[in-house]
């Protein structure tokens, strides 16, 4: 078989580049507050809806939701009572969101939490004595 030269073929070649951000957070919240989680997924600069956004809490699935019209996301958390502070070991915590589909993680947020245990008052009024004593348990 004769030699017929180089041949060239064209292939085309889609890159995925999917960006998740998740917004700054408030720097201090209290037992009750809620927490909004917000950020947007892109691909190829392209916002994309219907995508499931998950946040962790250092490393650890906190809340899922999906994303709505142009990639945005807004995922609520109230901040629990821990009776028990174990549960939260640390006054600052940090967060991230993820994309499962495409493994894509945002910037990690953090924020601080002011814990106070629950702290039972009464007032003791003596007869006779014109000051009331408060009681702490």
């Amino acid at each position: 078989m004769p030699y017929e030269g180089p041949k060239t073929a064209t292939r085309s070649i889609t890159v995925v580049k999917p960006v998740l951000t998740l917004d700054p957070l408030p720097a201090w919240v209290k037992v009750g507050d809620t927490v909004h989680f917000k950020g947007q997924l892109t691909i190829n600069d392209v916002g994309v809806s219907g995508a499931p956004i998950e946040i962790y809490r250092a490393g650890v699935k906190l809340i899922s939701g999906t994303t709505g019209a142009g990639g945005y996301y807004d995922i609520s958390w109230t901040v629990p009572f821990m009776h028990d502070t174990a549960k939260l070991p640390c006054l600052t915590h940090s967060f991230t969101a993820y994309h499962p589909p495409t493994d894509t993680w945002s910037t990690g947020r953090s924020i601080s939490t002011l814990i106070r245990e629950a702290v039972k008052s009464y007032i003791r009024v003596e007869r006779g004595r014109r000051r009331a004593s408060r009681i702490s348990e």
